[in-house]
């Protein structure tokens, strides 16, 4: 928040804040609302703002001096409205020039808040959740599309918690009719019904730009109709539609099959995500599956998250098509899906054991992964497998030492392409972690394991895993240290210096990483010369090795403490001119 600290980095114009947040309750010091304003907005570096808790014009109106200097601000991007009443000063902010993403959460809009969005001609990202009483909430949400459909740069939009009425269903249609439109994502989350549907597939008929299409929510009201609206506009028309996810919403059997025979003949659609749906049979999903397989349709995305009507049987129809098709699924999402059993995905994990398959992420976290489970995808992935990332995450059954020797196997075979493992909540413990780090020492591609939130390692695990990205026993055991796994996911349990070292591992150019540990490990203060007589260095290594350490600042001071160490390693020869 805004503190003494935070405004002189302002003042400094501090390249490193790119982010900044207001909150009438969290302004600290003896700060003038005026300077602080005038400095936010002549600052070059800020990109981001957050603006919180500002919900009634009281305090509004007294904050207006800090809103008047942010509003000549010439690099602000991205604006958040957490819980706030968009009017008076607010507004000022919303009409920035070099605005292009404003995002609300529970926010109360007004008519001056749609003036102004009518009036935001350069924002391309839009995203709008209120919080109104339902009278005041209908008749904003009539007008919101007509205030919106005047910016001709709005590339996404995404509403939560409206509810459309007959003016508001028209002037979406009109909207998504605009031939000037260049609106490629739309997002719909709760008050949904036929009418919202029918206006939306009108609106989609004679579209050729919509590209992503959201649908979510609960207090939803649509029947087999409104289904079968939608259906029929994805069948006939929407030729630029290439996602579309529908999701935490109850889909009739009938809407499902309707939904089918519309993915099965749109040849464009490559992202097809249904997690969470409520009243759907395994029929029908088995239906949605089949069509999802068509030889007409190459999805890349499939997502089935959460959806009891996914079972044993499901992934047997899923896992055949898969393997005779030869389809271009790339990645799959099965997470909580609770009536799938260990059985069932050991039997789909035969999959992996062909060596052209195209899949390159697979989720199965929240699902019955047991010793079995991750023994036969190892036998699978073991080959010329292409996947990248699995994630086995919160097993609803246990994984003992025989399913980690077996993941540890994979990560020392060359063949194993993952880059991303999620094995957070299965337990992991400092001897786990032990035979995961020893696999890893030679691994040169995985460069995410998540741990999750508070593993349950000790110091050992914790020593086991800076050993492995920094071994200290020799300069030479330094340089063949793991330099590619730099992410855990959740680090903030993890000591710093691991956090550290991690860090490092980001960097691009891997000699430099080299070179660091290297010499913070070896040459940093006091070190002990009689490393310098280990093998690496016979020859001329050890004069490269003091033009290495001399390359820049930074290696100055291992320079001069192995000066200091050894001055008898320095020959001055005299050259004759």
């Amino acid at each position: 928040m805004l503190d003494d600290l935070t405004l002189q980095r302002i003042q400094n114009n501090d390249p490193n804040l790119t982010e900044v947040k207001l909150s009438p309750t969290r302004i600290h010091g003896d700060i003038d609302l005026r300077i602080a304003g005038h400095e936010i907005g002549k600052n070059q570096h800020i990109r981001v703002l957050w603006v919180i808790d500002f919900d009634n014009e009281t305090t509004i109106d007294a904050f207006k001096p800090i809103f008047e200097g942010i509003s000549k601000n010439k690099t602000l991007q991205v604006i958040y409205f957490v819980d706030c009443q968009l009017t008076g000063g607010l507004l000022d902010l919303m009409r920035l020039d070099t605005l292009v993403e404003l995002y609300t959460s529970h926010c109360r809009l007004t008519y001056d808040t749609l003036l102004a969005l009518s009036n935001a001609k350069n924002l391309q990202r839009i995203s709008l959740d209120v919080s109104m009483e339902p009278e005041s909430r209908m008749i904003m949400e009539n007008e919101i599309f007509t205030a919106i459909n005047a910016n001709n740069s709005l590339r996404e939009l995404s509403l939560d918690g409206f509810e459309l009425g007959k003016n508001g269903c028209d002037a979406l249609e009109r909207m998504l009719l605009n031939p000037r439109t260049a609106l490629k994502t739309l997002s719909f989350s709760s008050g949904l019904n036929d009418q919202v549907l029918q206006s939306l597939s009108n609106g989609l008929a004679l579209n050729n730009v919509l590209e992503e299409l959201y649908i979510s929510g609960n207090r939803n009201h649509v029947t087999t109709q409104g289904w079968e609206s939608l259906s029929a506009a994805v069948t006939t028309s929407c030729a630029s539609l290439r996602s579309i996810h529908i999701t935490h919403i109850s889909v009739c059997d009938k809407g499902i099959i309707a939904l089918s025979r519309a993915m099965s003949h749109h040849q464009q659609l490559k992202v097809l995500n249904i997690s969470d749906l409520r009243s759907v049979s395994e029929n029908a999903m088995m239906n949605m599956i089949s069509a999802s397989l068509s030889p007409s349709l190459r999805l890349t995305r499939l997502d089935l998250n959460g959806n009891d009507s996914v079972t044993d049987d499901t992934l047997a129809l899923l896992s055949n098509g898969l393997v005779v098709m030869k389809n271009t699924l790339e990645e799959l999402s099965m997470c909580r899906c609770r009536n799938v059993s260990a059985n069932g995905l050991v039997q789909f994990s035969y999959v992996f054991h062909r060596g052209d398959l195209a899949l390159k992420r697979f989720r199965i976290a929240c699902n019955a992964v047991n010793d079995y489970v991750i023994l036969s995808l190892v036998e699978g992935l073991g080959k010329e497998s292409s996947l990248e990332e699995l994630n086995i995450g919160s097993s609803t059954l246990s994984i003992g030492n025989p399913g980690w020797s077996a993941l540890a196997g994979l990560l020392k075979n060359n063949s194993c392409e993952l880059k991303e493992l999620y094995i957070h909540n299965n337990g992991v413990n400092d001897d786990i972690f032990d035979i995961l780090a020893t696999a890893l020492i030679d691994n040169k591609k995985l460069q995410k394991l998540y741990l999750g939130l508070r593993p349950a390692l000790t110091a050992r695990g914790w020593r086991a895993l800076s050993n492995l990205l920094c071994n200290t026993s020799s300069i030479e055991a330094t340089r063949y240290s793991n330099h590619t796994l730099c992410n855990l996911g959740q680090e903030s349990d993890a000591p710093l210096e691991i956090k550290t070292l991690l860090q490092k591992n980001r960097g691009n150019d891997e000699a430099e990483v080299v070179r660091w540990k290297v010499i913070k490990a070896h040459f940093s203060h006091s070190f002990n010369s009689s490393i310098l007589s280990q093998s690496c260095f016979q020859g001329d290594l050890l004069h490269h090795t003091m033009s290495w350490f001399g390359k820049d600042s930074w290696g100055h001071s291992a320079l001069y403490e192995l000066v200091r160490n050894l001055p008898e390693t320095l020959k001055y020869y005299k050259q004759e001119v």
